[in-house]
């Protein structure tokens, strides 16, 4: 009876902590793959001042780079997006052989935009979610025709674009110096986050944040082996609520750390499957 009982113990324990190892050998290659990146230096303000400064503090940012990627790789994987998209211009010449440095920098933000927010991990998620929202498994609006290469539009028209189902919202593009770059913002319904903060006051150690901002960025352009290489980030910010009576702002509440270091491994990974997509390798080893 003790041996079945032990047997017992011993099945329901193996799967989750075969989970938890291979997850977190997982999310240790990537943080070794992608250590975080200085904020200060290739983020805008933007991304890292809170929606409402006067309510909200915004206690982490994280940027993940993946350095000396081809400038050609980058574009090539810019013309065979816009040739899969039936509404997407005509690629002339200009689009690949530029000769105005500004240009060629904006041509090559817009060839990462497009890359990052076509990953399949992200186009499964905006399709899930418009799955549940819509009853249709489609990822929205992914930015081929507002990032195509004859297309500027105005900051106006940017930020009533539904970018994947409206899960993103456009709040700046940035294509010239000094830093290259599209902020889009994101905020969490507040039925969730009141239930946090109600359980919070009741004790409980955690609360949500309120939202948050992502930032698509490139480096200057430079050589590398003999060849034009760019660097490319991806960078997070969430905002949280200041709830007087917890404090000051290094005493308040928000997500547990695992729930965090999930977050940053998701971000990781997603930076990841673009920089694959572009065509570098990308082989994780657990």
């Amino acid at each position: 009876m003790r041996r079945s009982t032990k047997t017992t113990k011993i099945l329901l324990l193996t799967p989750p902590i075969l989970l938890t190892y291979t997850t977190h050998r997982f999310l240790s290659t990537l943080e070794a793959k992608y250590p975080p990146t200085d904020p200060t230096t290739t983020t805008s303000l933007g991304l890292r001042t809170p929606r409402n400064p006067a309510t909200q503090h915004c206690p982490a940012i994280d940027v993940f780079e993946a350095r000396a990627v081809p400038v050609q790789s980058l574009l090539k994987r810019y013309r065979t997006l816009l040739q899969a998209h039936p509404q997407s211009p005509p690629i002339t010449t200009e689009t690949t052989e530029l000769e105005n440095k500004e240009k060629k920098r904006e041509t090559l933000l817009k060839a990462w935009i497009l890359t990052f927010l076509n990953t399949p991990p992200l186009l499964h998620e905006a399709s899930i979610f418009n799955l549940f929202k819509n009853r249709t498994y489609d990822p929205g609006d992914t930015g081929l025709i507002t990032f195509s290469p004859s297309t500027t539009p105005s900051q106006k028209m940017l930020k009533e674009i539904p970018i994947l189902n409206d899960i993103l919202t456009i709040e700046s593009f940035t294509p010239s110096n000094p830093l290259p770059s599209l902020l889009l913002s994101w905020t969490l319904p507040p039925e969730p986050i009141h239930f946090f903060e109600t359980l919070s006051r009741w004790g409980y150690p955690f609360r949500l944040m309120s939202g948050g901002r992502h930032e698509l960025s490139i480096s200057p352009i430079y050589t590398h082996n003999g060849e034009e290489v760019v660097d490319v980030r991806f960078a997070s910010a969430h905002d949280y609520e200041v709830i007087e009576h917890e404090g000051g702002v290094d005493s308040q509440k928000m997500i547990p750390r695992w729930v965090g270091r999930l977050h940053r491994g998701y971000a990781r990974f997603l930076l990841h499957a673009a920089v694959g997509d572009v065509g570098e390798p990308v082989k994780i080893l657990l």
